[in-house]
């Protein structure tokens, strides 16, 4: 059975953004005295500044900058005012992407990061599962995900592969807990409980679950004397009463 998707499309774009207001770039993007020592081996302006954007990526949001990818104009601005660059000289960075593959290497590196090895990626998945036994909610899933992988100083993968991690984990935190509320049932007792899910013929919902042996109780019936004792005034005779 397809398991259902933990993000919808503006949620993957939100994740997959790096911060852009001015609290989130100053908090992120703000380069140390050994950051521009970095940055500065590099021979070429365009070089520098794409070195520099590829670090802060790699900071937060934790990817690595795609090749062909633009940052946002606000973004490499603010990177580009710290080193004294012209925003501009983005566009020529890397232009061979033997480049940018050594810039990323060497960042990794000098920030103490690794790739998602399978082996890690069985320790986040066995790390998530009490928060997944808790909520099966999408994005709550992923931000977990997220800031475990950058507290771990793991390079997050693409948003798919952080999805399938999720949603793997999300389907066998229900399988346990189902496993948990069934195993104590009788046969009779799991019969009765695939009853409640039967489908009604043509209809396509599913039936209400019964209550064995429960029944409103019927109303009593209203007497004409119950009807004017009602209705009655106080201080008038009752009209049912004969003269």
């Amino acid at each position: 059975m397809a398991h259902r998707e933990l993000l919808t499309e503006s949620q993957r774009v939100f994740f997959h953004a790096p911060a852009t207001d001015e609290r989130g770039m100053v908090r992120h993007y703000t380069l140390s005295a050994d950051d521009l020592a970095l940055i500065d081996r590099r021979r070429s302006d365009p070089n520098r500044l794409g070195f520099a954007v590829m670090l802060c990526y790699l900071r937060f949001p934790g990817r690595i900058l795609r090749e062909g990818e633009q940052p946002p104009t606000e973004l490499c601005a603010f990177i580009a005012e710290q080193l004294g660059l012209d925003a501009a000289h983005f566009g020529d960075y890397a232009e061979r992407d033997q480049t940018r593959r050594e810039h990323v290497l060497e960042i990794e590196a000098a920030l103490g990061l690794r790739p998602l090895s399978p082996a890690l990626y069985r320790e986040v998945a066995a790390w998530l599962l009490p928060t997944a036994l808790a909520t099966d909610h999408g994005p709550t899933l992923v931000t977990t995900i997220l800031e475990e992988l950058r507290v771990r100083r793991i390079v997050c993968p693409p948003l798919p592969a952080i999805e399938r991690l999720g949603g793997s984990v999300r389907a066998r935190a229900q399988r346990q807990l189902w496993r948990l509320l069934t195993d104590g049932l009788t046969e009779q007792q799991r019969r009765s409980l695939d009853q409640l899910l039967e489908v009604r013929g043509g209809g396509g919902q599913r039936s209400r679950p019964a209550r064995p042996g429960w029944r409103r109780p019927a109303a009593a019936p209203r007497t004409r004397k119950a009807s004017c004792a009602r209705s009655r005034r106080p201080g008038r005779r009752c009209p049912c009463r004969r003269a």
